[in-house]
């Protein structure tokens, strides 16, 4: 017997959102204090919480320990640092094998889970625009990576 994705969340306490893509966040109920991605597909439901690393379901054919989506390989590594130049976090830009880009936050490479938990989030490259601005040059800030 096989069960509809929304009776596989319902059985694990994960809240099911309707949505026209099928992807959602919501409140882990494992650790009630990180976020859970959720994804609904044609093959099931997959889900990840970014602060306890509970993913699921662990027998879905192809699904992996970072939530049941094929990362692909590392296309780039953004170093986010403090003042002095020190490595805070890095960000890491995945070629997805199904998909759009994707990216993950890490305190570093020897980092078992995705998190950047309690790390201070500052601007990319933000010694460098400290220099900048010191240096009297005009800076614009705009969005992405």
């Amino acid at each position: 017997m096989t069960i509809s994705p929304q009776e596989l969340l319902q059985r694990h306490g994960i809240a099911y959102v309707a949505t026209r893509t099928g992807k959602y966040a919501t409140k882990c109920p494992k650790c009630g204090g990180g976020y859970l991605n959720v994804k609904i597909d044609r093959k099931g439901a997959t889900w990840f919480c970014h602060s306890c690393g509970w993913d699921g379901p662990k027998s879905r054919k192809g699904a992996s320990s970072t939530g049941g989506s094929d990362l692909g390989p590392i296309k780039a590594i953004y170093d986010y640092t403090d003042e002095a130049g020190e490595r805070l976090f890095q960000v890491l830009r995945f070629k997805s094998l199904h998909g759009p880009k994707e990216f993950r936050q890490r305190k570093g490479p020897d980092q078992k889970k995705w998190s950047i938990r309690g790390v201070r989030i500052v601007l990319f490259r933000l010694h460098e625009l400290i220099k900048e601005l010191a240096a009297g040059r005009t800076i614009f800030v705009v969005e992405g990576e």
